[in-house]
């Protein structure tokens, strides 16, 4: 995503996405490491992982490539 927005808006208006990606990574990696966790669980079923691919970025980021 950020290569894109690089291409498409340049680097200095990219640069706030770039800080947000890192910024919000490790408060995650630290948020782990103190022991946040979503232990147990079960895994998705069909319908709720076929509704996540609407908000999966990965997927936009795919179909992006191809408009």
């Amino acid at each position: 995503m950020l290569m894109t927005s690089g291409v498409k808006f340049g680097f200095a208006r990219t640069l706030p996405h770039l800080a947000g990606a890192v910024l919000g990574f490790s408060l995650v990696v630290a948020l782990v490491g103190l022991g946040l966790d979503a232990g147990g669980g079960s895994p998705l079923g069909f319908l709720p992982a076929a509704a996540f691919q609407w908000v999966n970025p990965k997927a936009w980021v795919a179909i992006d490539m191809f408009i």
